[in-house]
C-alpha cells in the first residue's frame, strides 16, 4: 500500500482522521512504523455517498410507515343499539313495541303499526270512551301521523338520564289465525318526564288487532284502549299531548 506520510498539514484530497497503521512485514512485529492517509479516490467517494443515500432513504421510509409488514388491525363493527326483531308472529310485534318505548325509538314504534305501502289496512286508534268524552274531537282523525307526532313529543319530554317502561302485566285474551290475530293485554306504561302536570304512570287494557302484510310481517291495524278503575290510561296521555 502506498500512502502519503501524515504530517501537520493534511491535503484536501485525503480523509481527515481516517488513518491506517503500517507494520513491518514480520507478523511478530507489532510496532507501527508510520501512519498514512488513504487518498479520497472517485470510487471511494461514490461508494460512501451511495451508502449514505441508501441509509437516509431507509430512515425516511421507516418514519413514514407504521410497520409496513404488520397485519392491518380490523375495524370494529358498527353495533346497533336497536333491539328490533323481525315481527314474524303477533307476539313479536308487542315485544318490539316494548323495546321501542324503552329505547325511545320513534321509528321502531311506528314500524309496529300498519304501513299503507304494504297493507290495505289503515291504522286506527280507538281511545278510552271516558277520555274521548273529555276531549271531544281529538281522536276523530287519529292515524299513524298523529301517533308519530304524539310519541315523538312524549319521548322528547324525558331527560337523558331518565327512562321509559312498557310492561304487559297480564294476558287477557289471544285469538290467532293464519293471517290475523287479536291480542288483549293489561299494560303499565311509565314515562318519567319533566312536566309535573302530566302523570308518569298509565295503566289500562289494550286490545290489538293484527294482520300479516305483504312483506309477511305482522302489524297492528287497530288499537283499542280501555282504562282500569282509578288509573290514568294511555288515551289520557295521547289526548294531553295531541289535543
Amino acid at each position: 500500500m502506498i500512502g502519503t506520510e501524515a504530517s501537520g498539514i493534511v491535503p484536501d484530497a485525503f480523509f481527515i482522521d481516517h488513518t491506517w497503521t503500517l507494520f513491518r512485514g514480520d507478523p511478530e512485529m507489532t510496532t507501527p512504523i508510520k501512519k498514512v492517509l488513504i487518498p479520497r479516490t472517485p470510487m471511494v467517494t461514490f461508494s460512501a455517498m451511495r451508502t449514505g443515500f441508501f441509509f437516509l432513504g431507509w430512515c425516511f421510509f421507516a418514519l413514514a410507515c407504521q410497520n409496513p409488514f404488520s397485519t392491518r388491525k380490523p375495524e370494529q363493527p358498527v353495533v346497533s343499539r336497536s333491539n328490533w326483531i323481525p315481527p314474524v308472529s303477533p307476539d313479536k310485534v308487542l315485544v318490539n313495541l316494548q323495546s321501542s318505548v324503552a329505547e325511545r325509538n320513534t321509528e321502531n314504534y311506528i314500524r309496529c303499526l300498519a304501513d299503507p305501502s304494504y297493507s290495505s289496512r289503515a291504522f286506527r286508534f280507538n281511545p278510552n270512551p271516558e277520555t274521548a268524552s273529555n276531549h271531544p274531537g281529538v281522536f276523530l282523525k287519529w292515524g299513524v301521523d298523529k301517533e308519530q307526532t304524539v310519541v315523538q313529543q312524549a319521548f322528547s319530554l324525558v331527560p337523558p338520564d331518565s327512562a321509559c317502561f312498557l310492561t304487559w302485566t297480564k294476558i287477557i285474551r289471544e285469538i290467532t289465525s293464519s293471517d290475523t290475530a287479536i291480542l288483549v293485554r293489561q299494560y303499565r306504561l311509565e314515562i318519567h318526564h319533566k312536566p309535573s302536570d302530566i302523570s308518569t304512570v298509565f295503566e289500562g287494557h289494550a286490545e290489538f288487532r293484527l294482520a300479516s302484510d305483504q312483506r309477511g310481517e305482522w302489524i297492528i291495524y287497530l288499537w283499542t284502549d280501555n282504562s282500569v278503575s282509578g288509573s290514568v290510561s294511555w288515551s289520557d296521555l295521547k289526548a294531553t299531548l295531541g289535543g
